[in-house]
């Protein structure tokens, strides 16, 4: 009767083991599985083929804006621009810069620098319109000239220390018109009522496409070299008391503007 109450026991204390195993199975199998499915989603996610969940959600990486051409830029410029830098890209090729609100050439044609701005500034002279195209020479303007200048066109910039002269305007022709009035007073070959009359002229009889050596390039060599003029110092240097030329900085004195004289009028 012991033997059988022993046995009896042995048995009834493994089927509560067995009983035991078959209810942790389960749950260690669903722990084991749902490690797995995450591993695999963070696998799938971090090579990108996902196409559902948080992958799916994140935002695309935009392209670097050093990568952007120049057609990709002013492809949501307002019109005029776009047409304007257009038009310089198929006569001087690809700009040197790219930035999202102007391109720049470098030495283009007989240009020191050609910048075409995605916005422009309203300017009325001779007619409305907005400038969106500036061009620049190397030129030196005497000190007793800037005040003509501005008068003739509040759109040119002269600069005596860098030795250029700028025009801005919404075409190239209109730029080469305002530079070689701009000569033309320089030399006394025109007062500056003369070249604002001669301007609105010829910018008339521009847009009805009829032309003039004044809007079809420089009448005047454009310098290469240098114009600038660093003037000189009149304030002691720190710890000197000298007001001369730092080392290094060589002096450079006004000299006479080397521009040749523009050939007369053709009108």
């Amino acid at each position: 009767m012991k033997d059988n109450f022993g046995r009896a026991v042995v048995t009834c204390i493994a089927g509560l083991g067995l009983l035991a195993f078959v209810i942790a199975a389960p749950a260690s199998g669903s722990k084991s599985g749902a490690a797995e499915a995450g591993a695999d989603q963070a696998t799938s996610t971090s090579t990108g083929e996902v196409t559902g969940g948080q992958a799916a959600n994140q935002p695309a990486v935009a392209e670097p804006s050093g990568n952007q051409t120049a057609e990709s830029v002013i492809s949501s410029w307002p019109d005029l621009s776009n047409k304007v830098a257009k038009a310089m890209i198929d006569k001087y090729g690809q700009p040197a810069e790219v930035s999202d609100s102007f391109l720049v050439w470098k030495d283009n044609g007989p240009w020191k620098q050609t910048v075409v701005y995605r916005d422009g500034i309203e300017h009325n002279f001779p007619l409305r319109h907005l400038d969106v195209l500036a061009q620049t020479i190397n030129y030196r303007v005497p000190l007793d000239k800037y005040n003509d200048l501005a008068r003739f066109d509040g759109s040119l910039t002269a600069s005596r220390t860098a030795g250029t002269l700028s025009s801005s305007s919404d075409r190239e022709d209109m730029n080469f018109l305002a530079l070689n009035l701009a000569n033309d007073i320089v030399r006394g070959n025109k007062t500056v009522d003369e070249a604002r009359r001669f301007y609105g002229k010829t910018a008339a009889l521009a847009m009805t496409g009829k032309t003039s050596p004044y809007t079809e390039g420089l009448l005047f060599r454009a310098m290469k070299a240098s114009q600038a003029d660093a003037d000189h110092p009149i304030v002691s240097l720190p710890g000197t008391g000298e007001t001369g030329t730092q080392p290094g900085v060589p002096g450079n004195q006004p000299q006479p503007s080397q521009q040749p004289a523009a050939p007369p009028s053709p009108y």
